[in-house]
């Protein structure tokens, strides 16, 4: 019997009617219509990331300073960058399977982590974060790399950082918040 450990403990009983009703989206007029539809309950609110545990103290640990100025010119952002992307690989710690690989979508990953017009932040991302190099143990995650036509490409956390837990991290860049309130309200 696998005994799975959950970083989010029991919340008081109006937190999301008080921490969603800054965030409710026009179409919803009142809290008592937002009771009627359907929200993830993993998700907390938009500034707020599940990541896996260990990834933001790896980014800031490794040197990869020009790694992530060529993301964005501001490392920081290029750190959140990465951390929203990571935070699509969060739930493979529930639901992954024994192998941990998730399809994401190139189009999706793209509209999550772009900041700037004309600019494929996205791939820079997936290949600072499957680099070998910059990193001691290893890379952040791995990529399959088999592509098929009509179907999107499998991610997976490596070895050393799957099934490590989950943990929240807060997003402080206004760009990043902008980007995470639309996916958010979107899905």
């Amino acid at each position: 019997m696998k005994i799975i450990k959950t970083t989010v403990g029991e919340l008081p009983q109006n937190f999301l009617e008080e921490n969603l009703s800054n965030e409710i989206p026009q179409e919803i007029e009142s809290l008592e219509d937002l009771n009627n539809c359907t929200l993830p309950t993993f998700i907390v609110d938009s500034k707020t990331l599940h990541i896996p545990n260990k990834v933001e103290s790896v980014l800031r640990r490794a040197k990869i300073q020009k790694k992530l100025k060529e993301i964005n010119a501001d490392p920081e952002l290029a750190i959140e960058l990465c951390l929203i992307f990571l935070s699509n690989l969060s739930n493979t710690y529930f639901i992954g399977g024994d192998d941990g690989w998730k399809t994401l979508n190139s189009s999706i990953l793209e509209s999550q982590v772009k900041v700037l017009e004309n600019n494929s932040e996205y791939k820079k991302i997936i290949e600072l974060l499957s680099d070998t190099k910059p990193f001691r143990s290893g890379p952040i995650i791995e990529v399959n790399k088999h592509y098929t036509t009509g179907r999107s490409r499998s991610y997976r956390l490596h070895d050393r950082l799957f099934r490590k837990g989950i943990t929240t991290y807060t997003l402080t860049k206004d760009k990043t918040l902008g980007l995470r309130k639309k996916s958010f309200y979107e899905a």
